[in-house]
């Protein structure tokens, strides 16, 4: 199978995201042209208009500002935020429940704090807090001076503590219905989660933090949701626990990570690669769902998306499986999926469903880590894919 025929090129376009971040979040200027009035409005029937751009910089500052709050719940439903920057100071037993993409988020000070946060574009820096729990979507995290904090994270690059301790990181598990839309909009790649490439820029403190037990839930993190959050959206896999859940119903693959990356490489490993088009990602998602589901243990350790670079594409398709598809891999981004458990039984549903498709499923235990090892280990890839 892992000389499995592939489709000649289809002459995929690069897929190019534009960031969906607004500095007035989900407000646009209207002019009248028989007065030549400005007026800023929103979408959201809940949201004031304004006649002067002063005005509606001094509301949203407000509306996107939580400060010295205890014992309240803060919510933003979708639409509200619209890619604006959120600031967090000086909370203590809040629950902050963010449905919408963001910019960059800031929270300071706060303790024993709840937050979900949905797709934030660049980074969310957490200083100076502790005893808090969070399940957050974001292109970087980075803590500073934080004790005892958890996440189930989705992090698009390396998570950053410092001066930090008693962290515990899981795999960002939850979902709701336009996450995937929110996603696009900041830019996100679901396939390019980082959760457990943890950076510690604390020299010589030891660990200062470890994996969260896969049992963990959303709900188990942030407690009841409040009738507020659960009439905004309609939510699938908040108490779920891992690995029940059809792989198209997550807007974020869960992964298990570092452990298992860690274990000798065996015939247990599994890399599957899907060429860029414009089914790939629903290729993806079939091959979880048709190794996931089967009747073998099998866990998704990792996944991988960019577009290689000419030199690596020459290097990745130099023999074996992936001979001569070169021009084809430059056409977008590629998915590798990491796979680890009995792989063996699940080998021949998987040659039935993807044989002459634009998957590739390395059965040869040799070629297969040759290439898992390029496409993830090798490979470097730029902070902003």
């Amino acid at each position: 199978m892992g000389n499995s025929q592939s489709a000649p090129a289809t002459g995929v376009k690069k897929k190019v995201v534009q960031s969906g971040a607004s500095k007035y979040g989900p407000y646009r200027s209207n002019m009248d042209p028989s007065t030549g009035q400005t007026t800023w409005s929103s979408p959201m029937a809940n949201q004031p208009d304004f006649q002067a751009e002063s005005d509606l910089r001094k509301w949203l500052l407000n509306f996107v500002s939580v400060c010295d709050k205890s014992d309240e719940t803060i919510v933003r439903e979708p639409g509200s935020l619209a890619g604006s920057q959120f600031i967090i100071n000086n909370c203590t037993n809040c629950n902050f429940w963010l449905l919408d993409y963001t910019s960059t988020i800031t929270i300071d000070k706060c303790e024993d704090c709840r937050f979900f946060v949905g797709p934030c574009e660049s980074s969310l820096f957490i200083r100076d807090s502790k005893n808090c729990s969070a399940v957050i979507a974001v292109g970087q995290l980075r803590l500073r001076d934080c004790y005892n904090m958890d996440f189930l994270l989705y992090s698009q690059t390396e998570p950053v503590i410092e001066k930090s301790s008693k962290v515990r990181f899981g795999c960002f598990r939850s979902s709701y219905f336009n996450l995937s839309k929110q996603m696009e909009c900041a830019g996100l790649n679901p396939w390019q989660n980082r959760w457990f490439n943890v950076h510690d820029f604390t020299p010589g403190s030891g660990k200062n933090w470890s994996p969260m037990h896969i049992s963990v839930t959303a709900k188990d993190m942030l407690k009841e949701m409040p009738e507020q959050v659960s009439a905004a959206v309609s939510w699938s896999s908040y108490d779920s626990p891992a690995g029940t859940m059809k792989s198209k119903d997550c807007a974020i693959p869960y992964t298990h990570g570092e452990n298992i990356v860690t274990k000798p490489f065996s015939n247990k490993h599994l890399f599957v690669f899907v060429y860029p088009s414009e089914t790939a990602n629903d290729s993806a998602h079939n091959v979880m769902d048709t190794l996931l589901s089967s009747a073998s243990p099998i866990q998704l350790v990792r996944t991988k998306s960019f577009l290689l670079e000419p030199a690596m594409a020459k290097r990745f398709c130099g023999a074996g499986a992936l001979a001569g598809q070169m021009q084809k891999i430059l056409m977008g981004n590629s998915i590798g999926l990491h796979f680890y458990g009995d792989v063996d039984p699940a080998l021949m549903p998987l040659s039935s469903v993807f044989t002459g498709t634009d998957v590739v499923v390395f059965d040869n235990v040799d070629e297969g880590k040759q290439h898992l090892d390029m496409f993830f280990d090798e490979f470097k890839i730029s902070e902003s894919t």
